[in-house]
């Protein structure tokens, strides 16, 4: 089988850091999209660090793991979790509040498909021996 975790992780890096810079560099437009209002300094500093650090800081750790073979496993596991925890407490959370709009079942299916596609990397990447 082959293996295919590197160009996952690469692209998991990318739209990780994609993102990241988005709501790093505009927040506020970011965030309106879904309905959130940033309406002073700390809101913006707190969305910037939250939304676009924490973006930035995993596209980081993506992409050091599609460079290194030894991580890429653990890389496409985080994946999976990050991914899957946000789609899930989406639908979770939407069906509590009444907020499944269409731009949330968007962004559940796009965080789906990021799971089955990190989900067949992993299956198909190699196991290390210890």
């Amino acid at each position: 089988m082959r293996d295919r975790a590197r160009p996952v992780l690469l692209v998991d890096a990318l739209v990780f850091g994609g993102l990241g810079v988005w709501f790093l560099a505009t927040p506020a437009a970011a965030l309106s999209a879904v309905g959130f209002t940033l309406n002073d300094a700390a809101a913006l500093t707190e969305a910037r660090a939250m939304y676009g650090g924490y973006e930035l800081g995993t596209a980081a750790f993506l992409y050091a793991c599609a460079r290194e073979p030894a991580w890429r496993r653990a890389g496409l596991t985080l994946a999976i979790l990050v991914l899957g925890g946000l789609g899930l407490t989406r639908v979770i959370a939407g069906a509590l509040t009444g907020g499944l709009t269409p731009l949330m079942w968007g962004l559940f299916f796009a965080e789906a498909a990021g799971v089955a596609l990190n989900i067949a990397a992993l299956v198909a990447a190699p196991r290390r021996s210890p």
